[in-house]
């Protein structure tokens, strides 16, 4: 009798103690399993791991068009594109952002269907953008591979309450696609979109564009006359006295500062990437031309030429330095004015290599407005009724 009592009150304490050990034991399995399955696809998971700097070449390739950006002496280059310098800013933040992507999770199914679906097919017969993906490789300096991938379509996440909104949807990630050494492939969602990653050189190419116009000194345009002579259109220099900038010529005119302020930001910003063939660039005849002169020494020239396409011109820029322009700041030492002297020179030869030679197609209305005079215009009085 005291024993079924006994066993009576510590009852649910022992079925409590069998149902922790039960949960338990399961824990320490599904944990198991975990860690196994993180262990066997730690290449997996790890294959976007490398330092940018080890990078010497990206190929990328999609929709039967591929490209290649080499690393030659220092700069990055386009070797399909004439060897057109790619821009630097654009490859160094796709590969540091690319180094520091990490999978957000695993797609489980990966069939045939689902891979279309996500423009992660190998097919050869899929489209980019209607199955297939991008390609991509990268390689060291040994021509060793460092990665390589398939990017396929992006995630799109809606914004909270805008279920009817579809102008605020966003972009929340993309697919990627990594194939095992053992054949298997896996899915993962990543938590970046490369918009940028396509397999054509405008997407890479350096802009044509005048690099920091700061300290304006003369804004010239010129056109060369039926025997190739060249004649100044207008010409702008700074008014010291009224802090602002003055019509040189043609004489007697009134400047419209915001006229000439738009067209140096529009400069200043990338306003062409597509090259002009070297032999169809051969045959152009360069007829206008503006000059930008900084205090500094810094000199370019953009000159442009008509081409034969209705819209269409061509352009390609010209830099050079006046040496010893570039002054000493209130309090600077020696060694720090050197230094900046080297970083401004080594600038400037970067962006004169960049676009030396190499010619851009631009639009005619750009040729068109910059060769216009930028005078204030009179407002012609409207007739008064009788």
């Amino acid at each position: 009798m005291k024993t079924q009592l006994i066993l009576k009150r510590f009852l649910p304490v022992i079925f409590l103690l069998l149902l922790f050990a039960g949960t338990f034991a399961a824990y320490i399995k599904n944990s198991k399993e975990t860690v196994a399955a993180s262990v066997e696809d730690r290449d997996a998971l790890e294959f976007l791991s490398f330092q940018p700097e080890q990078v010497r070449a990206i190929r990328i390739s999609g929709g039967g068009d591929s490209i290649t950006i080499q690393s030659k002496d220092n700069v990055w280059i386009l070797p399909e594109s004439y060897g057109a310098y790619v821009s630097r800013q654009t490859v160094i933040e796709f590969l540091t952002q690319l180094s520091r992507t990490r999978p957000l999770r695993t797609l489980e199914t990966a069939d045939d269907e689902t891979l279309k679906k996500l423009n992660l097919s190998k097919d050869p017969s899929a489209k980019l953008g209607a199955g297939g993906g991008i390609d991509v490789e990268l390689t060291g300096s040994d021509g060793k591979q460092i990665a390589k991938f398939t990017l396929g379509k992006a995630h799109i996440k809606r914004e909270t309450g805008a279920l009817y909104q579809t102008g605020k949807m966003a972009y929340d990630g993309r697919y990627i696609r990594y194939d095992k050494k053992d054949g298997k492939s896996v899915i993962f969602l990543i938590g970046r979109v490369f918009d940028r990653c396509m397999p054509a050189a405008a997407y890479w190419i350096e802009p044509l564009k005048l690099p920091a116009t700061n300290q304006v000194f003369r804004v010239q345009y010129s056109q060369r006359d039926g025997k190739g002579k060249p004649q100044i259109v207008w010409s702008v220099i700074p008014d010291p006295r009224r802090r602002t900038f003055t019509l040189l010529f043609p004489p007697g005119k009134t400047l419209a500062l915001n006229d000439l302020a738009r067209r140096l930001e529009v400069l200043s910003s990338p306003f062409s990437r597509d090259l002009v063939p070297p032999a169809t660039a051969a045959k152009l005849k360069f007829t206008d031309e503006l000059q930008v002169i900084t205090s500094t020494g810094q000199i370019f020239t953009l000159a442009m030429a008509k081409m034969p396409e209705r819209g269409t011109a061509a352009a390609t820029l010209r830099i050079s330095l006046i040496p010893n322009r570039l002054k000493r700041m209130s309090g600077e030492s020696d060694a720090d004015y050197q230094k900046r002297v080297r970083q401004f020179t080594a600038a400037l030869e970067y962006d004169r290599k960049a676009f030396a030679g190499r010619v851009f197609y631009i639009k005619e209305d750009l040729m068109k407005l910059l060769a216009s005079v930028p005078e204030e215009k009179k407002s012609i009085p409207k007739a008064v009724g009788k």
